[in-house]
């Protein structure tokens, strides 16, 4: 009987002894006492019952003793088995089928085992077998460690990771790192293992597990069994890039002398006045119709080799232990999705892994993951997946997103792996790529396909990756690679990004702003040859330009956001010589804005320390002269700016004299605002 309310309660049973007259007894916890069954229906049916109070309507209340569980006996063979314990195997057929007695045996000797297994002294008492194994010294200690190294691994992966303990797994890891660190053969062991035999353990400790210790930790683990077995598979993954580098050139060159059999032929469909035809902006050497859509609707590349020929070399290369984990991870990318609020430990495995080396880069590109990581970032934006309802990777709704970082670090690192379109023709290594010292490195890198550069420069990645404001180093590191010395690609980037943050969702917004002063900053600072024609992009006055755009719409923005650009232009032109000597050629287009914007600002900062005089200091300096300062001395000198004033801009640990200086002089203005006007 239950006694109580679904919330809280008490249990207690009657009972009588079979085949004796003693009627029935109440038994509740240490307490037995004689029970009459004529209460029966009162003391177990539940129901209601008179009250003497009126808190009830009519005078009732529910009953709180209820009949929980009731037991019965088959009359006609229940004095044959009462009083004595049976064993499974005795129990006679027709009384229970053998089949179920079975059944409930091993049940109930399986959770027995279970209960001890999760025992914490069998779980102390497994680790001290193997953390003595991993002290081992001797002949043997080899063959030791690596013994010790299964049995702690499947421990781990059986008992331990399912206590939810993450203080303690993260202890086994560290025990099960020292039995691995210096056997390169067990961590591939292992890595194989995971894929083949314990890939949906491998996934929910990695992607879907809610617990963010037990994610991270598990994180690291693998991270360190990649670069445990990164030497060995080092050598394969270069085989495997000059493999591929030859046989792509091998098809180049067949399908070069091709178009100059059809050009020579009249077959041919270019040519002409043209010359070669090669467009100096194109986005890449492959033309879109060279490729198909699957019945996904996702655009596929065409071979790149000779199929037969490139099955067997992956039979082969598949064997590395490295690859057989991250062909796994690239197979789940997809249904990561559903898990967008703990897969940021997945996209960190990534990256830690093209961190280890340039091959380990070069095979993501190979295998095209820049263009299925912006395909996947656009979601039901991807021109590749029309039709088809995605699972958004974030809820707008409750204003929350995921993680991203490393996502974005990882696509900004693969993009600066590959040669753009004019590297690649001219032969060299931009300056805004990852440095490879080794011609032949140079000559093997890939280069990005037109899909890929296709998606780099959609209008939707930008406004995304404004909006979002992921990593936004990486996101401008990543776009000074794809501007470089192209007039095409520069114009896009820079009008994506204007077009961004001025939209109806993030117009001015703080976040966007920043975003957008990393990002031209970087624009700015790409040493190409382009370089002057990208400041002029910048900063010209007609329609498309940065100043266009905010002097466009001065009324429309808030003083802080013209403050705040006013002062990204004067840190610019301090930093940047190019952006200097244009801004002081072309200053009478702009500097009547420039004095509206201080006019407007001059009252709320009436100190001779505070930041705004620096910068209206600096403004002067920078239009007083015949030329543009040289150095910061000029700077500071000129129409004598106290030099601790200055310091105040240099120095930020220099306590500031008015207590919006620090905001004002740091990056993260965010949550700074203007002092009231006077009068408010």
């Amino acid at each position: 009987v239950h006694s109580g309310t679904a919330d809280a309660g008490h249990y207690y049973s009657f009972i009588r002894e079979e085949g004796k007259d003693s009627g029935w007894f109440r038994f509740d916890d240490i307490s037995v006492a004689p029970f009459d069954a004529g209460d029966l229906d009162d003391e177990t049916f539940g129901g209601d019952q008179a009250t003497p109070y009126d808190s009830w309507p009519m005078g009732k209340e529910p009953k709180l003793r209820t009949a929980y569980l009731l037991v019965y006996e088959r009359a006609d063979r229940a004095d044959r088995y009462c009083g004595s314990y049976v064993r499974p195997d005795d129990m006679p057929a027709e009384l229970v089928p053998r089949q179920e007695l079975q059944r409930i045996w091993q049940d109930n000797m399986r959770a027995f085992q279970e209960r001890q297994r999760f025992e914490s002294s069998n779980v102390a008492f497994m680790l001290e077998v193997v953390s003595h194994a991993a002290r081992f010294v001797g002949e043997d200690a080899a063959v030791v460690r690596r013994d010790a190294a299964v049995v702690a691994s499947n421990f781990v992966m059986e008992t331990v990771s399912r206590m939810g303990d993450s203080t303690g797994f993260a202890k086994w890891l560290v025990v099960l790192q020292g039995l691995l660190e210096r056997d390169p053969q067990a961590c591939a062991w292992l890595l194989e293992r995971l894929v083949r035999v314990h890939r949906g353990w491998l996934r929910y400790m990695l992607v879907e597990c809610k617990t963010v210790p037990l994610r991270q930790a598990f994180g690291r683990f693998l991270v360190f069994l990649l670069r445990c077995v990164a030497p060995q598979d080092a050598v394969m993954l270069y085989e495997y890039h000059e493999w591929v580098y030859d046989m792509t050139k091998r098809l180049e060159e067949e399908e070069l002398r091709r178009l100059r059999e059809e050009l020579a032929t009249g077959r041919g469909g270019g040519g002409g006045d043209g010359g070669d035809g090669a467009d100096s902006e194109s986005m890449g050497d492959d033309d879109d119709a060279e490729y198909v859509l699957d019945e996904d609707g996702l655009m596929r590349p065409p071979p790149e080799v000779p199929e037969g020929t490139l099955v067997s070399r992956d039979e082969t290369f598949e064997r590395a232990p490295s690859i057989l984990l991250m062909n796994y991870l690239l197979g789940i990318l997809e249904s990561t999705r559903k898990d967008w609020t703990t897969f940021q430990e997945y996209f960190t495995v990534w990256l830690e892994f093209s961190e280890i080396g340039l091959w380990h880069r070069m095979y993501l590109v190979n295998r095209r993951v820049p263009f299925l990581l912006v395909e996947y970032y656009l979601g039901d934006f991807s021109p590749y997946r029309t039709g088809v309802n995605r699972v958004p990777i974030m809820d707008l709704q409750m204003d929350r997103r995921p993680e991203l970082g490393a996502f974005i670090a990882l696509l900004a690192q693969l993009v600066r792996s590959c040669h753009n379109d004019f590297s690649h023709r001219h032969f060299e290594v931009p300056l805004t790529a990852i440095q490879a010292d080794d011609s032949r490195i140079l000559q093997m890198w890939p280069k990005l396909d037109a899909p890929t550069v296709s998606l780099l420069l959609h209008r939707q990645y930008f406004v995304q990756l404004v909006s979002h404001a992921y990593n936004i180093t990486a996101m401008a590191g990543m776009c000074q690679h794809i501007v470089y010395n192209s007039e095409l690609q520069s114009q896009r980037v820079l009008g994506y990004l204007l077009e961004a943050v001025f939209d109806e969702h993030n117009f001015g917004d703080k976040v966007a702003m920043e975003c957008l002063e990393h990002v031209l900053a970087a624009l700015l600072l790409a040493y190409d040859d382009l370089q002057e024609y990208r400041v002029r992009l910048v900063l010209n006055m007609d329609a498309g330009g940065y100043l266009a755009y905010l002097i466009s719409r001065r009324d429309m923005l808030s003083r802080f956001t013209l403050l705040r650009a006013f002062r990204f232009l004067l840190e610019q032109i301090r930093s940047n010589d190019t952006v200097a000597a244009h801004l002081f050629e072309t200053r009478s287009t702009y500097q009547s804005w420039f004095e509206t914007i201080l006019s407007q600002n001059e009252r709320s900062y009436p100190h001779a320390s505070d930041p705004f005089t620096i910068l209206r200091h600096h403004y002067t300096v920078f239009f007083g002269g015949s030329m543009p300062p040289q150095s910061d001395e000029e700077w500071t000198d000129r129409d004598g700016l106290d030099s601790s004033s200055e310091r105040l801009v240099n120095d930020p640990m220099t306590p500031p004299h008015h207590p919006l200086a620090e905001s004002l002089l740091h990056s993260d203005m965010a949550d700074w605002s203007l002092p009231p006007e006077a009068g408010d």
